[in-house]
Protein backbone atom coordinates (compact mmCIF):
# COMPACT_ATOMS: atom_id res chain seq x y z
CA UNK A 1 0.00 0.00 0.00
CA UNK A 2 0.82 3.13 -1.48
CA UNK A 3 2.00 6.15 1.63
CA UNK A 4 -0.88 8.26 0.32
CA UNK A 5 -3.77 5.73 0.17
CA UNK A 6 -2.78 4.68 3.90
CA UNK A 7 -3.10 8.37 4.97
CA UNK A 8 -6.47 9.01 3.09
CA UNK A 9 -7.49 6.13 5.75
CA UNK A 10 -7.03 7.98 8.89
CA UNK A 11 -9.44 10.38 10.37
CA UNK A 12 -8.49 13.57 11.54
CA UNK A 13 -10.66 15.55 14.47
CA UNK A 14 -9.60 18.65 15.81
CA UNK A 15 -7.85 18.69 19.01
CA UNK A 16 -10.44 20.57 21.90
CA UNK A 17 -9.36 23.63 23.10
CA UNK A 18 -10.39 26.33 25.57
CA UNK A 19 -10.89 29.91 24.39
CA UNK A 20 -8.09 31.02 26.59
CA UNK A 21 -5.46 28.78 25.17
CA UNK A 22 -6.63 29.62 21.23
CA UNK A 23 -5.46 33.25 22.49
CA UNK A 24 -2.42 35.07 21.57
CA UNK A 25 -0.30 35.34 24.37
CA UNK A 26 1.21 38.36 25.54
CA UNK A 27 4.69 38.63 25.09
CA UNK A 28 6.78 38.04 28.61
CA UNK A 29 9.28 40.45 29.45
CA UNK A 30 12.90 38.59 29.96
CA UNK A 31 15.98 39.64 31.94
CA UNK A 32 19.01 39.34 30.22
CA UNK A 33 21.73 40.62 31.95
CA UNK A 34 23.95 43.35 30.42
CA UNK A 35 27.26 42.77 29.67
CA UNK A 36 30.13 44.74 29.38
CA UNK A 37 33.27 44.09 28.34
CA UNK A 38 36.14 44.66 30.96
CA UNK A 39 38.52 47.60 29.72
CA UNK A 40 42.23 46.87 29.08
CA UNK A 41 43.75 50.04 30.16
CA UNK A 42 46.23 51.21 27.85
CA UNK A 43 49.07 51.80 31.50
CA UNK A 44 48.48 47.41 31.42
CA UNK A 45 50.08 47.57 28.28
CA UNK A 46 52.70 49.54 28.82
CA UNK A 47 53.68 47.91 32.01
CA UNK A 48 53.17 44.13 30.03
CA UNK A 49 55.73 45.42 27.90
CA UNK A 50 57.84 47.65 29.61
CA UNK A 51 58.50 43.74 31.99
CA UNK A 52 58.41 41.89 28.66
CA UNK A 53 62.00 44.21 27.81
CA UNK A 54 63.11 43.70 31.43
CA UNK A 55 63.16 40.06 31.72
CA UNK A 56 64.26 39.95 28.03
CA UNK A 57 67.37 42.28 29.19
CA UNK A 58 68.35 40.50 31.98
CA UNK A 59 68.58 36.91 29.81
CA UNK A 60 71.02 38.82 27.61
CA UNK A 61 73.17 39.59 30.43
CA UNK A 62 72.92 36.06 31.91
CA UNK A 63 73.66 34.23 28.85
CA UNK A 64 75.29 37.05 26.64
CA UNK A 65 73.51 36.03 23.25
CA UNK A 66 70.13 36.47 21.72
CA UNK A 67 70.88 33.18 20.66
CA UNK A 68 67.60 31.22 20.99
CA UNK A 69 68.67 28.04 20.99
CA UNK A 70 71.08 27.62 23.48
CA UNK A 71 68.62 29.82 25.74
CA UNK A 72 65.43 27.42 25.37
CA UNK A 73 67.54 24.73 26.47
CA UNK A 74 64.79 20.99 26.64
CA UNK A 75 61.56 20.67 24.74
CA UNK A 76 59.11 18.67 25.48
CA UNK A 77 61.70 16.35 27.15
CA UNK A 78 63.97 15.37 24.22
CA UNK A 79 67.32 16.18 24.94
CA UNK A 80 69.11 19.22 23.38
CA UNK A 81 72.79 19.35 22.17
CA UNK A 82 73.94 22.62 22.84
CA UNK A 83 77.15 23.90 21.05
CA UNK A 84 79.58 26.65 20.48
CA UNK A 85 80.60 27.14 16.82
CA UNK A 86 84.23 26.64 16.09
CA UNK A 87 85.49 30.28 16.16
CA UNK A 88 86.04 32.05 19.69
CA UNK A 89 83.92 34.54 18.31
CA UNK A 90 80.79 32.34 17.64
CA UNK A 91 81.44 30.52 21.07
CA UNK A 92 81.14 34.51 22.34
CA UNK A 93 77.58 34.92 20.41
CA UNK A 94 76.14 31.65 21.60
CA UNK A 95 76.91 32.83 25.20
CA UNK A 96 79.71 30.14 25.78
CA UNK A 97 82.42 29.81 28.40
CA UNK A 98 86.33 29.32 28.49
CA UNK A 99 86.21 26.62 31.16
CA UNK A 100 90.37 25.97 32.00
CA UNK A 101 89.49 22.21 33.57
CA UNK A 102 87.55 21.72 30.21
CA UNK A 103 90.57 23.57 28.00
CA UNK A 104 87.74 23.85 25.64
CA UNK A 105 84.93 26.43 25.52
CA UNK A 106 81.69 24.91 26.26
CA UNK A 107 77.86 25.98 26.93
CA UNK A 108 76.49 27.57 30.15
CA UNK A 109 74.42 24.83 31.15
CA UNK A 110 77.59 22.39 31.38
CA UNK A 111 79.86 24.46 33.68
CA UNK A 112 80.05 22.76 36.62
CA UNK A 113 81.26 25.60 39.06
CA UNK A 114 82.32 22.78 41.88
CA UNK A 115 84.79 21.11 39.63
CA UNK A 116 86.40 24.30 38.12
CA UNK A 117 86.49 25.71 41.84
CA UNK A 118 88.35 22.46 43.17
CA UNK A 119 90.69 22.52 40.02
CA UNK A 120 91.48 25.79 40.36
CA UNK A 121 92.29 25.62 44.13
CA UNK A 122 95.17 22.96 43.11
CA UNK A 123 96.86 25.76 41.97
CA UNK A 124 98.64 24.08 39.06
CA UNK A 125 96.86 25.27 36.43
CA UNK A 126 99.22 27.84 35.13
CA UNK A 127 99.52 27.30 30.86
CA UNK A 128 102.69 28.54 28.62
CA UNK A 129 102.76 29.26 25.48
CA UNK A 130 106.15 27.52 24.63
CA UNK A 131 107.57 23.76 25.95
CA UNK A 132 110.09 25.60 28.16
CA UNK A 133 107.89 27.66 29.89
CA UNK A 134 109.08 30.43 29.59
CA UNK A 135 105.58 32.56 27.98
CA UNK A 136 103.21 32.12 30.67
CA UNK A 137 100.08 32.50 29.09
CA UNK A 138 96.70 34.41 30.97
CA UNK A 139 93.00 32.62 31.11
CA UNK A 140 92.21 34.89 28.39
CA UNK A 141 95.42 33.90 26.63
CA UNK A 142 94.35 30.05 26.93
CA UNK A 143 91.04 30.56 25.78
CA UNK A 144 92.35 31.87 22.40
CA UNK A 145 94.62 29.28 21.70
CA UNK A 146 94.21 25.84 20.47
CA UNK A 147 97.19 24.26 22.14
CA UNK A 148 99.45 25.04 25.22
CA UNK A 149 101.51 23.67 27.88
CA UNK A 150 100.78 22.69 31.44
CA UNK A 151 102.68 20.49 33.99
CA UNK A 152 102.34 16.98 34.14
CA UNK A 153 100.93 17.56 37.53
CA UNK A 154 98.27 19.61 36.30
CA UNK A 155 97.42 16.90 33.56
CA UNK A 156 96.94 14.19 36.16
CA UNK A 157 94.68 16.81 38.49
CA UNK A 158 92.82 17.60 35.18
CA UNK A 159 91.88 14.22 34.49
CA UNK A 160 91.00 13.63 38.27
CA UNK A 161 88.21 16.33 38.38
CA UNK A 162 87.01 15.55 35.24
CA UNK A 163 86.09 11.97 36.65
CA UNK A 164 84.20 13.65 39.37
CA UNK A 165 82.77 16.13 36.74
CA UNK A 166 81.39 12.93 34.74
CA UNK A 167 79.61 11.49 37.35
CA UNK A 168 77.57 14.90 38.56
CA UNK A 169 76.66 15.01 34.64
CA UNK A 170 75.54 11.43 34.83
CA UNK A 171 73.37 12.21 37.14
CA UNK A 172 71.87 15.72 36.19
CA UNK A 173 71.43 15.00 32.66
CA UNK A 174 73.81 17.54 31.64
CA UNK A 175 77.14 16.19 29.74
CA UNK A 176 79.79 17.73 28.00
CA UNK A 177 81.08 16.34 25.17
CA UNK A 178 84.18 15.39 26.84
CA UNK A 179 82.45 13.41 29.49
CA UNK A 180 81.04 11.60 26.57
CA UNK A 181 84.47 10.77 24.96
CA UNK A 182 85.51 7.03 25.18
CA UNK A 183 88.80 8.41 23.68
CA UNK A 184 89.46 11.65 26.44
CA UNK A 185 88.43 8.67 29.19
CA UNK A 186 90.88 6.28 27.89
CA UNK A 187 93.56 9.00 27.77
CA UNK A 188 92.61 10.37 30.90
CA UNK A 189 93.19 6.57 32.36
CA UNK A 190 96.41 5.74 30.77
CA UNK A 191 98.02 9.36 31.73
CA UNK A 192 97.11 8.50 35.71
CA UNK A 193 98.54 5.24 35.34
CA UNK A 194 101.76 6.79 33.75
CA UNK A 195 101.88 9.76 36.46
CA UNK A 196 101.76 7.04 39.01
CA UNK A 197 105.09 5.66 37.61
CA UNK A 198 106.97 9.27 37.71
CA UNK A 199 109.43 11.01 40.12
CA UNK A 200 107.49 13.18 42.28
CA UNK A 201 109.75 15.76 41.59
CA UNK A 202 109.45 15.64 37.92
CA UNK A 203 105.44 16.53 37.78
CA UNK A 204 105.92 19.74 38.51
CA UNK A 205 109.05 20.62 35.75
CA UNK A 206 108.05 18.70 32.97
CA UNK A 207 105.61 20.12 30.90
CA UNK A 208 103.00 18.25 28.88
CA UNK A 209 101.11 19.59 25.60
CA UNK A 210 97.30 20.11 26.01
CA UNK A 211 94.96 20.70 22.96
CA UNK A 212 91.54 22.87 23.35
CA UNK A 213 88.74 23.39 21.35
CA UNK A 214 84.78 23.55 21.28
CA UNK A 215 82.97 21.51 23.53
CA UNK A 216 79.03 20.64 23.19
CA UNK A 217 76.61 20.14 25.76
CA UNK A 218 74.27 17.57 26.07
CA UNK A 219 70.92 18.52 28.68
CA UNK A 220 68.05 16.90 29.54
CA UNK A 221 69.52 13.26 28.87
CA UNK A 222 68.51 10.35 31.83
CA UNK A 223 71.46 8.47 31.64
CA UNK A 224 70.22 6.37 34.98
Amino acid sequence: MSISRFMSKISWSPIPQDEKDCESPQPAKTWLPHLRLPRFPWEACIAIGATSIFWLIIILIIYGSPNLFNIVHEVNGVPTVLHCGNTTERARELGCVYDILLIHWIPQPCVDQAALDKYKAFGSWQAYGDAEGLEPLSIEAMSERSMYWTSVRDHARHCSVMWEKQYRGFMSGNMDSLGLSKSHTEHCAKTLLVVSGMEPSSLDTRLTSVSGGFAKCTIGKKYR
